[in-house]
């Protein structure tokens, strides 16, 4: 089951919060970086900036890297995440499939909220049971 019913995934996201100091993130930080995450061995994701709120997104279980979109808002960092889907799609046409929030301790990226989303928009909460944590390399 990949959809929070629980409401586990917000459970764990305010537990984050209510442990982790937080360290002022600006664009300086990001620009330019690469920022991993291993869920596990010999498997990384990782995160790209660039300066003019564009990146990249490489997930390694999927073995696919898409375009992301990325903004911060006083101390949160939020990312879109977009793919071109090859079913479904005769148009070719580039959907949102995720919107992830970060916040930053002063040397990772730890998420705070997540949804995903389908072909036509609609949006659901996946379930989350672990810190997901980016790492600044």
């Amino acid at each position: 089951n990949l959809i929070s019913t629980d409401n586990t995934t917000q459970i764990l996201f305010k537990s984050i919060l209510d442990t982790i100091r937080l360290n002022p993130l600006d664009i300086h930080t990001l620009t330019k970086s690469k920022w991993i995450f291993t869920p596990f061995e010999n498997c990384s994701n990782t995160y790209q900036f660039e300066g003019n709120g564009n990146g990249t997104h490489y997930n390694c279980e999927m073995d696919w890297k898409n375009d992301i979109k990325f903004k911060i808002l006083k101390d949160t960092l939020f990312v879109e995440e977009f793919d071109l889907p090859t079913e479904d799609n005769p148009d070719h046409k580039t959907i949102k499939i995720r919107e992830d929030k970060y916040i930053y301790n002063g040397k990772s990226l730890i998420l705070i909220g997540a949804k995903l989303f389908n072909m036509v928009g609609n949006s659901w909460t996946p379930e989350i049971e672990i810190i997901i944590e980016y790492k600044n390399q």
